[in-house]
């Protein structure tokens, strides 16, 4: 299951086609199905941060759809991962090197 990191802007209980989902506080943050987040983003609920996933998710170099176009979650130049083993916000580079957006360091 494909998983977006976001931060819940108000604490509370979100309903989205009978699934519930609840923020203890407001400014904390979350990985949740990505299906149900523009739902939730409409609601007022949260912001987008990045997809996310565990480091042996993250997108790789080349990474296509079937119809042979890039993947949404091909690693293109600036695009964002939370990686959810590392705890990290990592951003691509040019040679698809991923690196952590508070050091710069490549992970």
């Amino acid at each position: 299951m494909t998983t977006t990191h976001v931060i819940w802007l108000k604490a509370g209980s979100f309903n989205v086609s009978g699934r519930v989902y609840t923020a203890a506080a407001a400014n904390t943050s979350a990985d949740l199905p990505q299906f149900d987040v523009p739902v939730l983003q409409g609601q007022g609920a949260l912001i987008i941060v990045a997809p996310s996933g565990p480091t042996s998710a993250r997108p790789a170099v080349g990474n296509v759809d079937v119809s042979g176009q890039a993947g949404r979650y091909a690693n293109i130049v600036g695009d964002e991962f939370y990686d959810t083993s590392l705890s990290q916000l990592l951003k691509c580079d040019a040679a698809g090197n991923w690196h952590r957006c508070d050091t710069g360091a490549i992970v």
